[in-house]
C-alpha cells in the first residue's frame, strides 16, 4: 500500500463529498459556499451505495453516478464564484491532514489502521469486497441487517480507481477528520485568524477521536463528521429562513442511518429537538406561536421526508437491524477490546496516556482537565450569547446520550458515545478561550478586559498544546498493518479457489485475504472441528498437521500452511501444489490415513522415552514410527524497538532450517552463523511461526545468535516485539523405523501394529 494511493483516494472522497454536497445545497436554494457541504456530500455517498447493490454494474454504477454528480458540482463552482470555498478555508485543514498521517509515520509504512489492536476491519473489508464482487458474496454472504454505507463507499472507490479495498477503506478513514475540520470552520469564523486552525484541528482530532481513528474504528469518527455537519447545516438553514434548506439536514440524517444504523439518530434527533425547542421559544417571543409554527413545522416535515425518501431502498435492512438489536445486539458484559469502562474525562481531550483504555496520571492531565472544564463552561455561555445554539444543543445531546446509555449498555458502547461527543468539546472550548471580549470604553475596564483576554489565551494555548500532544500520543500508539503476508496469501487465491480450504494458522484477516474461497481456520471452526488431544492445543500455540484429526482433514481439498521446517509433516495423501512467500499449499489426493502422535505439544516431534511405562508399552506394541532429525529450541523474551538480544546456541555440524515464533509490528533482524536476514512484521495472533532461513554449521559448537528489533524513524509507541521461540531443525530425511528402534529418537508420528 502506498501513501500516494491512500492520499489520492482520500482526496477523491473529500473532493466528491464537497462537490456533491455543494450541489445539493444549490438545488435547495443556497447561493454561497456552505461549510457543511463536505458532511452533506459524504452522507449522500453513504446513502447512494447500498441500494446500488441491485443495479447493473453494482459498485461501478455508483462510481459513475458519483463522478457525474461531482462533475456537475464542479461546473457549478466554475460558473458561480460565490459557491466556491475560500482557499484559506481549505488550507486550515492541513494540520488535520498532518495529524492523520502520524500513525503511518510512526510505523514507517502505510497500511490498514489498528491491525492486531482491533481487527474488526477484517469483517468490514470482507463486506466491502462482497459488495464489489458477487463471487465473494457467494462465499461470504452480505449481512442482511448490517448498515453498509461505509463499505459501499470503499467498494465504489475501489471499483472506480482499481485499488484494493484495504486502500480504499484506509482512504475513507483518512478523509473523515479532514471533512470534520472543513465543516467546523463555520463555528470559528469570528475567531482570530491564528486561532481558527487550532480550534478546527482539535475539533477534528481530539484525543478520543484520535484513539478510535488509530485503531481503524471509522464509524465513531464518521459520526463526529456527520454530527458537526448537522449542526452547521441546521444553523445555515435556520438563518436562511428557507424551508427547502432543511433538505440537506435530512440527507445528513439518512447518511447517519446508512452508516451507524437507526440508533445513530439518537444524537441528531436529540440535538435537533432541543434546537427546535430553542428556536420555537425565540420565535414565539418575537412573533407569536402561529408564525413560528408555520415556519418550524414545514421545515421539520421536509427534512424528515427527505430522510425517509432516501432510506426507502434500505427499509428491509433497517427493519432487520432493529430485530437484531432487539434480540441480540451487543451484550452488556461485552467490553470488546477494552480493559473496562473508560474515564469520561478522556472526552475532554487532555489525556497523557497513549492507550485510551487505561487511566492517565500526572499533574498535566489533572490540571488540563480542570482548565478544559472551565473553558468549556465559559464557551457554552459565549455560544448561547452569540446564538450558536446548534453547537450547544448537539453537545448537550451527546452528553445526554452518553449519560443515559451508561446503565443499560456495555462499556464498549458507552465509550463510543464519549468519542462521538468529543469534537463538540473543543468547538466550545475554543469559544471560551479565543473569542474576544467586547471592549468597554472605561479605561480601567479596558485594561481588565485585556488582562482577562490574555489569561484566557494563555490558558487556551496551554490546553491546546496538551490536547495536541495527547492526540499525537494516541496516534503514535496506533498500529499499521503490513502487506507482506497479505500479498503472499492473496496470490494463492487462484490456486485454492476450487475447493474448501483449511488454513493452518490464526489470522483474523484470512477470510478476506483469500476472499472468494471457502476457508476455515481451526480457532474459529466451531466444536465439530476435531483436534488431537495429544497436542493439547491452547491459545497462543501454533497449529500443524498433527493438531488435526485425520477425519477432519477429509473435509478439505486444500491446506494452506505457513512454512515451518520444525512442524509435523503433512499426511501422505497431501502433496505440495504451490508455494508463495512463507506459505505452502497442499492438495488432498485421497482419504487421510490414520496415524498416532506422542504428546509433543508445540513441537513437531518429541523423543520417544522407552524408560517410562507409556514408552515401554509402545515399544512392546510394535508398529512403525516416523523418525526425523533433531531440533533445537531457543526460548526468547519480548523486546521493544531498537532492542538487541545476543545469545548462543549449540549446534552439530550440518544445515539447519530456522523458524521463529513471533508476533511483531516491527521487522526483526536475525543473525546466526552465516545467516543475516530481516524478517518482516508479523501481526497475526500470538503463537504464529514463520520460516527464518537456513544456516550451515561447519563444525559442532556454539553458534552466536543475535536478534535486533527494528526502530521506526518517528519512534512509534505501540511497538511491542514478541519473539517467543527460535526453532532450529536439522535438515535431513524422515525415516520409517520399527517402533522398537525409535526409542530415544525424535518421533513425528507412529502407526501401531495391526
Amino acid at each position: 500500500m502506498s501513501l500516494a494511493a491512500v492520499l489520492g483516494c482520500a482526496a477523491l472522497i473529500v473532493g466528491a463529498s464537497l462537490l456533491v454536497g455543494q450541489l445539493i445545497w444549490r438545488v435547495c436554494g443556497a447561493t454561497t459556499w456552505q461549510w457543511s457541504a463536505g458532511p452533506v456530500g459524504l452522507a449522500a455517498l453513504l446513502v447512494a451505495g447500498p441500494p446500488s447493490l441491485h443495479m447493473p454494474g453494482r459498485m461501478a454504477f455508483v462510481a459513475v453516478l458519483v463522478l457525474f454528480l461531482s462533475v456537475a458540482g464542479a461546473v457549478l463552482l466554475v460558473r458561480r464564484p460565490a459557491m466556491r470555498p475560500p482557499l484559506w478555508g481549505l488550507l486550515i485543514a492541513v494540520p488535520t491532514l498532518l495529524l492523520v498521517l502520524v500513525p503511518f509515520a510512526a510505523n514507517s509504512r502505510v497500511g490498514l489502521l489498528g491491525v492486531s489492536f482491533n481487527n474488526d476491519m477484517a469483517a468490514h473489508l470482507l463486506l466491502a469486497d462482497a459488495l464489489r464482487s458477487q463471487a465473494v458474496a457467494d462465499v461470504s454472504p452480505l449481512l442482511a441487517w448490517y448498515p453498509l454505507g461505509p463499505h459501499a463507499v470503499a467498494a465504489f472507490v475501489g471499483a472506480g480507481t482499481g485499488v484494493d479495498t484495504d486502500v480504499a477503506f484506509t482512504a475513507f478513514t483518512v478523509a473523515l477528520p479532514v471533512l470534520t475540520a472543513l465543516a467546523a470552520q463555520h463555528f470559528v469564523r469570528d475567531l482570530a485568524w491564528w486561532a481558527r486552525p487550532i480550534v478546527v484541528t482539535l475539533a477534528a482530532m481530539p484525543y478520543l477521536v484520535a484513539a478510535y481513528y488509530a485503531q481503524g474504528a471509522f464509524k465513531e469518527v464518521a459520526m463526529g463528521t456527520l454530527l458537526v455537519g448537522t449542526a452547521v447545516a441546521a444553523t445555515a438553514a435556520h438563518r436562511s429562513g428557507s424551508v427547502a434548506r432543511f433538505v440537506p439536514v435530512g440527507v445528513l440524517l439518512a447518511g447517519i442511518v446508512s452508516m451507524y444504523g437507526y440508533v445513530g439518530l439518537a444524537w441528531p434527533v436529540a440535538g435537533l429537538g432541543l434546537l427546535a425547542l430553542a428556536w420555537a421559544v425565540g420565535a414565539v417571543r418575537a412573533d407569536g406561536w402561529r408564525p413560528a409554527a408555520r415556519w418550524l413545522l414545514p421545515s421539520a416535515l421536509l427534512g424528515s421526508l427527505a430522510m425517509l425518501a432516501l432510506l426507502v431502498p434500505q427499509a428491509p435492512r433497517i427493519k432487520r437491524f432493529y430485530e437484531w438489536s432487539a434480540n441480540a445486539g451487543i451484550r452488556k458484559d461485552d467490553i470488546g477490546n477494552l480493559a473496562g469502562p473508560i474515564d469520561p474525562e478522556e472526552a475532554l481531550g487532555v489525556w497523557l496516556q497513549a492507550d485510551f483504555r487505561f487511566p492517565a496520571t500526572g499533574w498535566v492531565t489533572e490540571v488540563g482537565v480542570i482548565v478544559v472544564i472551565a473553558l468549556l463552561l465559559l464557551g457554552l455561555v459565549r455560544a448561547v450569547r452569540r446564538r450558536e445554539l446548534a453547537l450547544v444543543t448537539m453537545f448537550v445531546a451527546a452528553v445526554l446520550v452518553w449519560f443515559l446509555s451508561r446503565p443499560g449498555q456495555s462499556p464498549y458502547t458507552v465509550a463510543k458515545a464519549l468519542a462521538i461527543a468529543a469534537p463538540f468539546v473543543f468547538l466550545i472550548v475554543g469559544r471560551g478561550a479565543f473569542a474576544a471580549f467586547s471592549e468597554a470604553r472605561v479605561e480601567g475596564r479596558v485594561r481588565l478586559a485585556l488582562a482577562a483576554r490574555g489569561v484566557l489565551v494563555v490558558a487556551g494555548a496551554a490546553v491546546a498544546t496538551a490536547a495536541v500532544w495527547s492526540s499525537v500520543g494516541a496516534l503514535r500508539y496506533g498500529q499499521v498493518g503490513d502487506r507482506t503476508h497479505y500479498r503472499d496469501l492473496s496470490a494463492l487465491r487462484p490456486v485454492v479457489k476450487g475447493g474448501p480450504t483449511l488454513y493452518l494458522g490464526v489470522d483474523d484477516f484470512v477470510a478476506w485475504e483469500l476472499r472468494g474461497v471457502r476457508v476455515t481456520q481451526p480457532m474459529f471452526a466451531g466444536p465439530d472441528f476435531a483436534l488431537r488431544p495429544e497436542k493439547g492445543w491452547a491459545y497462543g500455540q501454533s497449529y500443524d498437521a498433527d493438531t488435526i484429526e485425520p477425519a477432519t482433514f477429509d473435509r478439505f481439498t486444500f491446506v494452506v500452511a505457513p512454512r515451518n521446517p520444525a512442524a509435523s509433516s503433512m499426511p501422505a495423501n497431501f502433496r505440495v501444489v504451490a508455494r508463495r512467500g512463507v506459505y505452502d499449499v497442499y492438495r488432498r489426493t485421497g482419504p487421510t490415513p490414520d496415524r498416532q502422535v506422542l504428546e509433543e505439544g508445540q513441537a513437531g516431534a518429541t523423543v520417544l522415552d522407552c524408560r517410562v511405562p507409556d514408552g515401554r508399552r509402545l515399544k512392546r506394541r510394535g508398529g512403525t514410527a516416523a523418525v526425523r532429525p533433531p531440533a533445537v529450541s531457543v526460548p526468547l523474551t519480548p523486546m521493544v524497538p531498537g532492542d538487541r538480544v545476543d545469545t548462543g546456541v549449540r549446534l552439530t555440524k550440518g544445515t539447519w532450517d530456522l523458524a521463529l515464533r513471533y508476533t511483531s509490528p516491527r521487522a526483526i533482524r536475525l543473525q546466526i552463523g552465516d545467516l543475516d536476514t530481516l524478517l518482516p512484521p508479523a501481526m497475526e495472533r500470538v503463537g504464529s511461526v514463520w520460516p527464518a532461513g537456513a544456516v550451515r554449521v561447519a563444525r559442532t559448537g556454539t553458534v552466536p545468535l543475535r536478534l535486533t528489533a527494528d526502530r521506526t524513524r518517528v519512534g512509534g509507541d505501540n511497538g511491542s516485539v514478541a519473539p517467543t521461540e527460535l526453532v532450529l531443525q536439522r535438515r535431513g530425511k524422515t525415516r520409517m523405523v520399527p517402533l522398537a528402534d525409535a526409542c530415544g529418537k525424535p518421533v513425528d508420528w507412529y502407526r501401531g501394529a495391526r
